[in-house]
Formats: structure tokens, sequence, C-alpha cells
């Protein structure tokens, strides 16, 4: 059988009569439709949404940063916020809130449970091109530990003793066993090239401590600051150095309010991305009742909760008060704080 040539097939409306050429019309439309049908399931069944590398994030903040430096910016959350993301520690905390592995291929804990052995990863490098090796980890656990830096994280690290065994390993000795040892290695670490020839009275003062060198997924790209040492913003930029794989954000930039009415009338002009229900006392409710941004009454803004790897304590000493002593007092406490 001898198929028809495209210039035959060209003469079929001349040769087809009115019925036949509806008929001919709607078959191939039903062809066409099916296979257009199955082409688009095809590709549905095949592939799946996933993120795209690139873009920008603006979330907006109440407050200042002070110190982006580990040693001194734990205990404030815009400072642990913006750490978080410049630098990295030996373990760290997956989404479910596990601590895994981050600066350190792997670690051994001694039968006795006193002795940690840490192995750091390949090709770890700080944001300015300087390798980073187990001279750092030495360089900041001992900065943590000594008086004179009045670092907040201290106590945590008092009756620890840190030796480097190669520029990739290290030991971590503690006097008595602690279960919870390596929730203190989540600590994040600072360059020694960069701070060791700061003295401890001007660790505070170092422009370092607000245009910051570390070795996480984000670099500081940016900061503007006003006349009158108040922090406009401060940009970052997916770091090329980072040993992990890259954030699928390429930017984010933080703009800091004075006021959380400042922080609402941005929201309204749609000038930040994001922020934190808790400089609206997270109040939902108050939130919607402050933002207006058009939407409809049966529309909202996206609420995203996330678990946070930390606990709040209340340690009591009872060898220097005889009141504290008394188990009674203490469980009286107890049950009188709403938790």
């Amino acid at each position: 059988m001898k198929f028809p040539k495209f210039s035959q097939w060209k003469q079929i409306f001349k040769i087809l009569k009115g019925t036949e050429r509806t008929i001919f019309i709607t078959l191939a439309v039903i062809v066409l439709a099916s296979f257009a049908y199955l082409a688009i399931d095809l590709y549905i069944k095949n592939t799946k949404e996933a993120p795209a590398f690139g873009g920008t994030y603006i979330e907006g903040i109440v407050g200042q940063p002070r110190f982006i430096n580990p040693i001194y910016g734990e205990t404030n959350d815009v400072d642990r916020m913006l750490i978080d993301l410049i630098y990295s520690g030996l373990m760290t905390y997956d989404k479910d809130g596990k601590i895994v592995n981050d600066l350190v291929k792997s670690y051994q804990i001694s039968d006795d449970g006193k002795t940690y052995s840490f192995q750091l990863k390949d090709n770890l490098y700080w944001q300015d091109g300087a390798p980073l090796t187990a001279d750092d980890i030495v360089y900041t656990i001992e900065t943590i530990q000594n008086s004179d830096y009045k670092s907040p994280l201290r106590a945590n690290w008092i009756d620890v003793d840190i030796e480097k065994t190669s520029d990739k390993t290290f030991t971590l000795s503690l006097q008595v066993p602690y279960n919870s040892f390596l929730e203190n290695s989540t600590v994040k670490i600072i360059p020694k090239h960069i701070w060791q020839n700061i003295v401890p009275e001007n660790f505070a003062l170092s422009s370092y401590n607000l245009q910051p060198i570390g070795s996480g997924p984000y670099m500081v790209s940016g900061l503007d600051q006003t006349n009158s040492g108040f922090i406009k913003n401060i940009t970052l930029k997916s770091s090329s150095k980072y040993y992990n794989k890259a954030p699928y954000i390429s930017n984010m930039s933080f703009q800091f309010f004075g006021s959380k009415d400042d922080l609402i009338k941005a929201v309204n002009q749609k000038t930040i991305d994001g922020f934190s229900l808790t400089y609206l006392d997270n109040d939902e409710v108050l939130a919607e009742k402050n933002i207006q941004q058009g939407w409809s009454q049966n529309e909202k803004f996206n609420v995203y909760s996330f678990l946070l790897p930390r606990y709040f304590a209340v340690f009591f000493n009872t060898q220097k008060s005889k009141i504290l002593s008394d188990s009674n007092i203490t469980k009286a406490l107890n049950y009188s704080v709403n938790k």
C-alpha cells in the first residue's frame, strides 16, 4: 500500500463531501486531543516539582544586630539568626531537630563517655578563601573558655580540654561524662586568622562583628547603616566556598525596624516578604487586624511554624541556700511555674 504524499493530503478537502468533511475534522480533533492528553499525562506522571536556585527573600525584623559573632551573639535572637546563616558548627540540627554532622566527617565517643574524637571534612574553607582546620576549632573553644573575652558560652566549656591531633582531627575531653555534650558542639566556629591578632578588650569593638567571615551557606554582601549607627539592612548572598549544597535562595535581605508599627507599615507597603509573629506578640488575630494588603475575607497570609532545638531552665544552687536545699520548696517552685 502506498502512503499519500503531503501534496495529495492538501487536496483532501476538495475530495470529501460536506458530511465526510465534518466527520474527518471531528476525528482529527479527537486524535489531536487524545495525543495532547496522553502527552500531558505522561509529563505529569514522570515529573515532579522541585525548587529552583536563585531569587531574593526580604525579611523584616524589629531590633538590631550587635554581635554577628558566635562568641557573643548566641544570647540575642537577631544575632543568633544571622550567625546560623553565616557560620558553621562541628554539629548542627536537621529539619527534625536531631543532631547531625556539620563540619565534622565523623566522631567517636570513648567507652567512659569522657573523650570525643572528631575528624573534619575535606575541603573546608572560610569565605575569604583561607582553609578551615583544627587550629580554628582549638582557637574558638579556648577563646570561649578565656574569661578575658567574657563569652556567655563560657560556662558550657569550663571543664573541657581540647587537643589538636592533626590538621583535621582533635579531641575534646570532659572531666565527667555528659550525655548531652554534642548539643554544646553545635557552637559555631570562628576563623583564627581573622581574630587572633585582636586583643580581648577590642573583641567586642571589631568591625568583624557586623561584617563577619564565616564558613556557612551565606556571606555578608552589604551593610546599610545610618550616621547615628542604626543598621537599616544587611544583605547576604550564597557563599561559593560553602562545603555543602548551595542554598536554593541566592540572596537574603534583612530589614531592621525600631518598632512593630514600623514593621507593620513595611508589610502593608509590601516592601518585605516575611516577618516573625513574635514581633506581634505571636498573635495572628492582631496581625490580621493590623496588616491590610487587600486580600479577600477568605484569604490570609501564610503562617509557618518551626520547632527550635532549645530549652530554658532554672538551676537551683542548693549548697548556698538552705531554703532551696529543702526538696519541698523546689517542688513547690516547679509546680508553680506555668510551662
